[in-house]
């Protein structure tokens, strides 16, 4: 790759993911941190959605953390992707803290969307949502 930034090792990354090769994504992400490059919001909705499609909650709960490292917390749109990753994985209590924390209207997006859920009523109101 002759240009190495963090938009051209995002759209590598994303082309892996896009195409089911979730595993080299992962890969391709381990190798621009080696390189120095530093993730951006595209970058974190990216392989969000990764672990979202794969419901791996550890690689998700990583991301997270590194979300927070990187103080991009507050993005709204990158909010909603922890949301959909945590309810898709299960883990209602991670949702609902994101949801917590962030609040406003881009988030009952994802509430919207995810309330296919076993028992969602049940989860929704003990959210305080429904």
């Amino acid at each position: 790759m002759p240009l190495r930034n963090v938009i051209s090792w995002t759209s590598v990354l994303s082309s892996y993911a896009k195409n089911g090769h979730t595993d080299v994504a992962f890969k391709v992400f381990e190798a621009m941190e080696l390189e120095g490059i530093q993730p951006n919001e595209v970058t974190f909705m990216c392989m969000l959605s990764v672990c979202t499609t794969l419901e791996c909650l550890d690689f998700g709960q990583y991301f997270h953390d590194y979300i927070v490292q990187s103080d991009f917390q507050h993005n709204d749109a990158i909010n909603n992707a922890l949301m959909d990753m945590y309810l898709k994985c299960g883990s209602l209590v991670e949702a609902y803290d994101v949801f917590s924390k962030q609040g406003g209207m881009p988030m009952w997006a994802s509430v919207t969307v995810d309330n296919n859920l076993e028992d969602d009523d049940s989860k929704l109101y003990t959210m305080g949502i429904g």
